[in-house]
């Protein structure tokens, strides 16, 4: 019963049904008080729904029944950024679904990038993993913000160059948070459109 119910709070975080999530999180805790993985699933569906404070209480009972749960440990750090600068998490108002399949990688179609210059604590800390952001390219280099446009970073020349040319002949590209932290973050880009003057040129050559 409870395997199943994780199953279905999953799913409802995959959709980004974050109030079925929290829902069926908390019948999981009914039954187990003591899951972390339901309180870690619950805290972050809290965090999507801008429900800052109360994500953070549940991040700090999980470190009580587990003190080195890094995962609980990232969202406190997260929630401290928020609550301090006042920024809610991007994605609450209308964000795209996620789906297991989102970060597939395909040889020559998809990359993972560290993006350079990014910017500050606050913007980061919002941030969840499947969010999806754009690529905004412009003469010499392409930017990243969130679907709101607000500044994110940038990619590194090489890529950024790239992406440019590519992008300039037809091709286009779809990109999400693959991870992020207070300090750093990586995106997942995806090929989903092939110029056909291009159609024997890969992406991302390795």
């Amino acid at each position: 019963m409870i395997e199943e119910l994780a199953q279905n709070a999953i799913t409802a975080a995959l959709c980004c049904d974050w109030q079925r999530a929290i829902g069926i999180n908390e019948e999981i805790l009914q039954h187990t008080p003591n899951d972390t993985a339901a309180l870690n699933r619950a805290a972050r569906a809290y965090l999507k729904l801008g429900d800052i404070k109360k994500a953070n209480e549940l991040s700090k009972l999980v470190l009580e029944i587990d003190p080195l749960n890094s995962i609980a440990q990232k969202c406190i750090l997260k929630c401290a950024a928020l609550l301090q600068n006042g920024t809610p998490p991007f994605g609450t108002t209308s964000e795209m679904p996620i789906f297991e399949s989102v970060f597939l990688e395909e040889p020559g179609r998809t990359k993972i990038v560290s993006l350079i210059h990014t910017s500050g604590t606050e913007i980061l800390a919002a941030l969840q993993s499947g969010d999806a952001v754009k690529l905004v390219p412009s003469q010499h280099r392409v930017s990243v913000t969130t679907i709101e446009e607000t500044y994110i970073g940038r990619l590194p020349d090489d890529i950024a160059t790239r992406l440019i040319y590519l992008v300039g002949r037809g091709n286009d590209y779809h990109a999400v948070i693959k991870t992020s932290t207070c300090e750093s973050v990586r995106i997942f880009i995806r090929e989903v459109r092939r110029a056909p003057e291009l159609m024997y040129t890969h992406s991302f050559p390795r």
